[in-house]
């Protein structure tokens, strides 16, 4: 919390980590600043993996292909006046390969009815627009013997938002996008 992104950069490198997580937000001068999550990255946890921060959905997508990424984290916020994404990403290969899938501006009803369709489970869910009620997500499809036991979510804006109060973010129109593996 509180870092800038060479500081990032400097603790991965010092610990051999990748990030699971990132969330980036302005501080009181103004600066971009982190929180991340990371865990070692060695053993079963072992993979290639980047990060990205303060790019367009285009060049998101450009990054997935060019990497042959599958998101594990997806984040949205405003900067400038203009929509900026921040994500983390592993390599969709080997034993980190699964079908999953990214919406961005997406309503609860949309996330309900892809998660359905998709027989997925969300493992990242961020607001895109509080006005709106609108959401960015990463889903993944259920694999292995806990998948009868998961069902498909039915949630609100509403409910989704007062986990969430402390983020905020900009309009967008950005439409949904997809990535089958």
């Amino acid at each position: 919390y509180g870092i800038t992104a060479q500081q990032v950069s400097d603790y991965l490198s010092q610990n051999g980590a990748r990030l699971i997580d990132v969330e980036v937000y302005q501080d009181g001068n103004g600066s971009t600043r982190f929180a991340v999550v990371m865990i070692p990255n060695s053993g079963d946890d072992a993979t290639g993996w980047w990060w990205y921060y303060g790019i367009t959905a285009t060049q998101l997508g450009d990054y997935i292909d060019d990497n042959n990424g599958r998101l594990i984290d997806l984040d949205t916020y405003a900067h400038g006046g203009e929509r900026r994404y921040a994500c983390v990403m592993v390599s969709n290969t080997g034993d980190f390969a699964r079908p999953w899938w990214y919406y961005y501006n997406v309503s609860p009803a949309f996330i309900s009815q892809k998660l359905g369709e998709n027989g997925a489970r969300l493992i990242d869910i961020e607001p895109h627009s509080t006005t709106e009620g609108t959401f960015t997500v990463v889903m993944q499809r259920n694999t292995g013997s806990r998948r009868s036991a998961v069902s498909t979510p039915i949630f609100t804006s509403a409910a989704v938002g007062r986990s969430r109060t402390a983020q905020s973010a900009a309009r967008s129109s950005a439409a949904p996008a997809s990535v089958d593996g």
